[in-house]
């Protein structure tokens, strides 16, 4: 079946809610441009206030950056001068009052890119990372953890979105950063959420030579005073788009939220 999510084409200004989504794109090369024209739909469709994008390419900025459905959007870099091979992009529906690049203890160039943005009834943090692969760097995850807690600090609400490179039964969820909760098992109770699973990915299966089923993709939100309220999240291409083609290698995840300040200015006819 067709996903559905609910419609949040117009800004948070005018409707009260938030949606952001995280996906890490896969930077294989393996049907790279279908894949990237369907994430293109897939942003057009959701309309995502905020969106953070892992193994980001050149060649796959260019195409993003370049089409007409999502020249409204501010883009954390256009042309790939804030990474090497592959790295980390924001985008949001206007540019951040502050922004910041931080670069982690890392043996792959692995950073934190993060913004603030004034909202009705407070400021917002969004943070996008890729944390370093592969389960026998975990001593570099723990340490990047330790360093992101200072940096993520600055908003009323603060969200931290990506490829964590960790599932929520590795040991490394014990350091996760003083303050921030782990929002899929609080909206989706009993539900796994697996954003690598080659059950479902049979391209992954194809690629990897082998099974898994892990939820490395996440959102955390710290609230630091009341106003954002989380409300649904979903599972983003986790259907595929022709037989052995799905968007990416992971599953992404869209998040909707309500933003209680601007519900009440819209009530009382505060925002047009």
């Amino acid at each position: 079946m067709p996903q559905t999510f609910p419609d949040t084409a117009r800004p948070w200004r005018q409707t009260g809610r938030l949606r952001v989504m995280t996906l890490n794109i896969w930077f294989g090369w393996f049907e790279q441009e279908r894949r990237t024209s369907a994430l293109i739909d897939v942003l057009a469709t959701l309309s995502p206030d905020f969106v953070a994008l892992q193994e980001m390419t050149v060649p796959v900025l260019r195409q993003l950056a370049g089409d007409s459905r999502l020249a409204d959007y501010w883009f954390s870099d256009r042309d790939g001068r804030t990474f090497d091979s592959y790295g980390v992009v924001l985008l949001a529906r206007r540019a951040p009052d502050v922004f910041s690049i931080h670069p982690f203890t890392s043996a792959m160039n692995r950073s934190l890119v993060e913004g603030v943005w004034s909202l009705p009834g407070g400021d917002l943090q969004v943070g996008a990372v890729h944390l370093e692969s592969k389960q026998v760097m975990r001593d570099y995850r723990l340490r990047q953890l330790r360093e992101l807690e200072k940096p993520m600090n600055r908003g009323d609400w603060s969200l931290l979105m990506g490829d964590f490179n960790f599932c929520h039964s590795f040991p490394e969820n014990d350091v996760l950063p003083e303050g921030f909760h782990d929002l899929w098992p609080l909206l989706n109770p009993g539900d796994p959420g697996w954003t690598v699973d080659t059950d479902i990915n049979k391209m992954r299966l194809a690629d990897k030579g082998k099974e898994k089923q892990v939820r490395f993709d996440r959102i955390l939100l710290a609230p630091r005073k009341p106003g954002l309220r989380p409300e649904s999240m979903q599972l983003v291409g986790n259907q595929a788009l022709e037989p052995g083609v799905l968007l990416s290698d992971h599953f992404g995840l869209c998040l909707d939220c309500v933003l209680e300040e601007a519900e009440l200015l819209g009530r009382d006819g505060a925002n047009p």
